[in-house]
């Protein structure tokens, strides 16, 4: 019995200590302010006066969502992320500096970096919600690496999500790399029961813009106008079309609803073969499948084309506005329905285009 006293008081001692650092003032006072954000209150400066000055990650992360000052929550924010050693909590605090720094254009780009990239290589348990907010604050802080990397591990963690398909095109057109933005449309494009939005039209419409394509531009941009009038979009939209004169051979009557929407199908395969020499014929119906700046982008477009079907394919010479357009074209009709009859058949192949009249 005389040996167990110590040990008992010990203990009772012990846990009278823990039951005062955890009903502590201080304590109690980042209680009641985590209940405060928790319910959406607004948190009054007097509160935030009668808190000590935080100390651990945890007081640092709820001070700084409080603090009206974005200066001061960032700097919060930053010190609850690095004074943490779980892979959790440090995402939850890192998650709140990125919302903050989206919404102010604010925070510390090499902070930020030197983060994102430490949870790209451990992504350990974040979600599908993170990557996507890391991956447009990349793209706001033009780190187009890291947003392409987010975008990436967003589609990994989700593979339903789609739309981060689009988000990688955006960051490639950024960087100059057709081509693979390119071959994310067109992942977008084809995944099964996927709906075409207006991001994908604004996109492809850029594409074809930095390709010298402003015939096919032009209908994407204006897709986006006629059938998305509630997008963010569409301000974006309308003033590319301001900035791109309808070619003077491009008619717009003569393309129907069903043939503007072919435009968004994927573009024609990467291989090409040897060019078809131009021949010079003047039927009244074509399908337009693509129009290049450079003669030979043209014929080697054209020669993948040829190889694969068995009518003519012409590229047709235009000036637009100065500038000099070589226009792949298919086929030779004398009316609208096996101009449109062709032009389905290029599509099962998967060269989409809409019929021009010449």
């Amino acid at each position: 019995m005389d040996d167990c006293l110590p040990k008992l008081i010990w203990t009772s001692i012990i846990f009278a200590l823990i039951l005062l650092l955890v009903c502590s003032p201080a304590e109690a006072g980042y209680e009641a302010l985590e209940e405060k954000l928790e319910a959406g209150e607004r948190v009054g400066e007097e509160v935030l006066d009668e808190l000590p000055a935080p100390t651990t990650s945890r007081r640092y992360w709820l001070y700084g969502r409080a603090v009206p000052d974005v200066n001061k929550t960032l700097e919060m924010l930053e010190q609850a992320v690095e004074s943490t050693s779980a892979q959790a909590e440090e995402v939850k605090y890192f998650s709140s500096w990125v919302e903050v720094a989206l919404i102010s254009g604010r925070g510390e780009k090499e902070f930020f970096r030197r983060k994102l990239d430490k949870f790209l290589d451990s992504p350990g348990e974040a979600g599908v919600d993170f990557w996507l907010e890391t991956g447009r604050l990349a793209e706001q802080f033009q780190y187009w690496e890291g947003a392409d990397r987010a975008y990436q591990a967003a589609l990994e963690v989700e593979p339903e999500f789609v739309e981060s398909l689009l988000y990688r095109a955006r960051v490639k057109l950024h960087q100059g790399e057709d081509d693979r933005a390119e071959k994310h449309l067109r992942e977008y494009f084809l995944e099964p029961g996927n709906g075409v939005e207006s991001l994908y039209w604004i996109l492809k419409g850029r594409l074809f813009e930095q390709r010298g394509a402003d015939t096919e531009a032009y209908v994407a941009y204006s897709h986006v106008v006629n059938h998305y009038p509630e997008s963010m979009l569409l301000s974006q939209a309308e003033e590319k079309i301001r900035k791109i004169p309808l070619p003077s051979e491009f008619y717009i009557e003569d393309i129907s609803a069903d043939q503007i929407e072919s435009l968004a199908a994927p573009d024609a395969k990467d291989d090409m073969g040897k060019p078809p020499d131009p021949v010079d014929e003047e039927p009244a119906f074509r399908i337009q499948i693509g129009a290049f700046q450079k003669r030979e982008q043209a014929e080697n477009f054209a020669a993948d084309v040829s190889n694969q079907v068995e009518v003519d394919v012409y590229i047709h010479e235009a000036e637009v506005d100065g500038t000099l357009y070589y226009r792949v074209q298919v086929g030779a009709m004398d009316n609208r329905d096996d101009a449109e009859a062709l032009q389905s058949e290029l599509g099962e192949l998967g060269y989409e285009g809409f019929v021009v009249h010449q």
